[in-house]
């Protein structure tokens, strides 16, 4: 039988949002269920009622299993296998592993002493009861445990973990840790350290609350005061803090529990263990949420504990009657929120807190349906699916196409092809819990555009072409330009992305650009002393050498070369003329010593040249009367040729001054050991050393025989080789000046005693 029918034409991003809450297992012994008409059921299940419990349904909103924190529970009540848990802790939270691991779920435990552990429940084993997973039991990866609060993440990848402490009272720095549950386990993802200032002792954090957007965060302690925080579910960061943001006047009431309204703008907290006050959190400031403070009384009854239930609404649990009431408009201020009372009254026994459950929903729209893409190519297939805050029981698709009546589906994401474009209406009549949702969207198949540009082709520099490429709705040029055609008067790659309604097709072509051909080999080249020379190849113009190479060309020998294009473009060529030269070798002496006043004559005994003397002159021989360096360079057939010389000049030495020596003694007592002409006021100076002097020595003995000749002086040796005898000799000695402005020769001869 239909309950209701909605009709709704929309596309939203998919969201598959879960039941996990949708089973309350708490106390000692009852179950809360909001399947349907919402119920209290005694089911025997054994929760320690001074720990924070924890449970979790399955996507269909069956319960799962639970925990009160230091044992682990399947859903009919029994301990599961591995499920005692040896280090004690008082707090707990049930958070299902991402979707890569399904029917696994992190048990994660809190204790302030000891810290954070987490055990891996898998709920596929135990024949579909669950078992811990003995090597991930009891995991530690925190040193500071506090009060659990969870989130989705926003792009619904996983979920976050968030852990509040103070040191059970005993800091003044509020600690907020996040962590990331993902598939290798739980990692810290940031930090907040936040310092209070309270009144009278360090108190006690007492409960913890999180928005039903995930976007706020709220902390309260056994004092007067209670934190704001934002929370930024992209990123898994805590921030924008108010600090003392409810302040009873310091009056030291206690303020206890909290929870948000489903829209995330008010704050129901419990102070002085009975009242319960609405704050309006939307300004975001301490003092204007201070003064929103609405009372909303519970017959001075003890509150244990208050929570938004899956079905939107508050539930309060008053410990004084063993009774649960509940708030039918938590959006609503003041009388207006509907405070109902005594909604469940059969419980018995022992009940502080309702158990700590995951937050799935972070306010994203419901219901949401999704085509991907509305637009379909065709050839390509449809995809489709929708999400509900639940999970539907089960759908029927009609995908529209008159040509073919059997194409429907009833699976949950189903796919469908095409075979003619045209505009489809697409409806899916999905159940859920006896509600039929009938979900309308349109799809347009459009058939692929078509781009076909021309063949690669050479392009002449100064030229230019228009080119397309096909019809289109829409044109993308790889130039940025988005018209039909295009222009080109450059080489490179061209591509063209043609669009019909999103289908798309390309096509690209290479254009090269040839540059007109202006071929200019350069000057001809004069190679000197070298045996070849590389003549580079302009090949950017695609032409050859006269020996058909277009590769850079080795030449050896002297001769004309040529290089020719002949392109799409036009002709050219151009010569280019080599002549190796083997250079001789300029007739200079290194060094030339001559006489003041003489005038050298110079030739480099290179004729049919050009000569450029240091001198300024320009001839192959000059007369040089200076003295020091000079040099030429002789241009040799086009190649130069460089030499150098240095003139040393010297003073003139007249002859007629020299002295002979009468008698000498060649003993080797190192005086006298030699006859030579000497300067008489001068007698060291090396007379037959000097280079502006040619003299010639004979010498006679007493009988008029030549017994020596030789270069300037005798050291008393007969030309044998052996030694004169002492006695008087005879010397005949022609003297020369060698300098031509003051040439003069004379004879002199005389007698020389040789003593020994």
């Amino acid at each position: 039988m239909k309950k209701g029918l909605l009709s709704i034409l929309v596309c939203l991003p998919f969201f598959g949002f879960s039941q996990f809450d949708m089973n309350w297992a708490f106390g000692n012994g009852y179950q809360l269920n909001f399947d349907s008409t919402p119920s209290v059921n005694a089911a025997s299940l054994d929760v320690d009622p001074e720990n924070t419990p924890s449970c979790i349904s399955d996507l269909e909103g069956n319960l799962l299993f639970y925990s009160d924190a230091n044992f682990v529970f399947d859903q009919g009540g029994s301990e599961m296998p591995n499920g005692n848990l040896s280090l004690y802790k008082n707090h707990s939270i049930i958070i299902p592993a991402p979707s890569s691991n399904p029917g696994k779920y992190y048990l994660i435990r809190s204790n302030t002493s000891t810290g954070l552990d987490y055990s891996l429940i898998d709920t596929s084993l135990n024949d579909g009861l669950g078992d811990v997973v003995a090597e991930q039991k009891e995991v530690v990866f925190g040193g500071n445990g506090g009060l659990l609060l969870s989130a989705i993440k926003a792009d619904l990848s996983g979920y976050w973990l968030l852990v509040l402490d103070n040191e059970n009272g005993n800091s003044n720095d509020l600690n907020i840790t996040v962590y990331s549950v993902n598939n290798d386990g739980i990692e810290t993802v940031s930090e907040l350290s936040q310092f209070y200032q309270w009144v009278g002792w360090y108190p006690e954090l007492d409960d913890v609350a999180i928005s039903n957007d995930c976007s706020l965060i709220a902390a309260s302690f056994k004092g007067h005061y209670i934190a704001l925080f934002r929370f930024d579910s992209e990123e898994g960061v805590v921030f924008d803090p108010i600090n003392n943001s409810i302040d009873n006047n310091g009056s030291f009431f206690e303020t206890t529990e909290l929870a948000f309204s489903p829209n995330s703008e008010l704050l129901y907290s419990v102070s002085d263990g009975n009242n319960l006050v609405q704050y309006d959190i939307t300004s975001w400031t301490a003092s204007a949420i201070s003064a929103s403070a609405t009372s909303i009384n519970v017959n001075s009854n003890l509150i244990s504990d208050i929570k938004l239930g899956p079905d939107q609404k508050m539930y309060i649990f008053d410990e004084s009657n063993s009774e649960i009431d509940r708030i039918n408009a938590p959006d609503l201020m003041g009388t207006d929120a509907d405070l109902e009372d005594a909604v469940f009254t059969e419980i018995d026994g022992n009940l502080s807190y309702f158990p700590n459950t995951v937050n799935p929903l972070c306010g994203l729209p419901l219901p949401s349906f999704q085509l991907n893409p509305q637009t379909v190519c065709l050839g390509d297939s449809a995809f489709f699916n929708f999400g509900f805050g639940a999970s539907a029981d089960s759908v029927q698709w009609n995908f529209g196409d008159i040509k073919a009546p059997d194409a429907e589906s009833e699976l949950f994401n189903p796919s469908y092809l095409y075979t003619t474009e045209g505009t489809y209406e697409v409806s899916a009549d999905i159940w859920l819990s006896e509600t039929l949702f009938e979900l309308n969207s349109t799809v347009n198949v459009v058939p692929y555009p078509i781009a076909q540009l021309p063949d690669d082709f050479f392009l002449c520099e100064g030229e230019n072409i228009e080119i397309s490429g096909g019809e289109a709705f829409s044109y993308a040029w790889s130039t940025n330009e988005n018209t039909e055609s295009i222009v080109i008067s450059e080489g490179g790659t061209y591509t063209l992305t043609l669009s019909n309604s999103g289908c798309l097709d390309s096509d690209t072509i290479e254009v090269t650009l040839l540059p007109v051909a202006a071929v200019n080999l350069g000057d001809d080249i004069i190679i000197c002393d070298e045996d070849q020379v590389v003549l580079e190849s302009p090949n950017s113009f695609g032409g050859t050498w006269s020996n058909a190479s277009n590769e850079d060309l080795i030449v050896t020998q002297s001769g004309t070369y040529t290089y020719s294009v002949n392109n799409v473009c036009n002709q050219s060529s151009d010569q280019i003329t080599v002549s190796f030269v083997s250079t001789p070798s300029p007739q200079l002496p290194d060094n030339i010593v001559a006489c003041v006043g003489d005038s050298i004559s110079l030739n480099t005994g290179i004729s049919g040249s050009s000569y450029d003397w240091s001198t300024g002159e320009d001839s192959s021989s000059i007369l040089f009367g200076d003295e020091g360096s000079l040099s030429v360079t002789v241009i040799y057939q086009g190649c130069p040729i460089t030499a150098a010389t240095l003139v040393e000049r010297i003073p003139f030495l007249d002859p007629s001054s020299l002295s002979y020596p009468n008698v000498f003694s060649p003993n080797s007592d190192s005086k006298n050991q030699e006859f030579r002409p000497f300067l008489e006021d001068d007698p060291s100076y090396p007379v037959c050393a000097y280079p502006g002097v040619d003299i010639d020595l004979e010498i006679y003995n007493r009988w008029g025989q030549k017994i020596q000749e030789s270069l300037c002086f005798w050291s008393g040796e007969v030309d044998t080789g052996e030694q004169a005898v002492e006695g008087v000799y005879y010397y005949i000695m022609n003297i020369t000046s060698t300098c031509n402005a003051k040439r003069k020769e004379i004879e002199v001869n005389g007698a020389v005693t040789l003593v020994r």
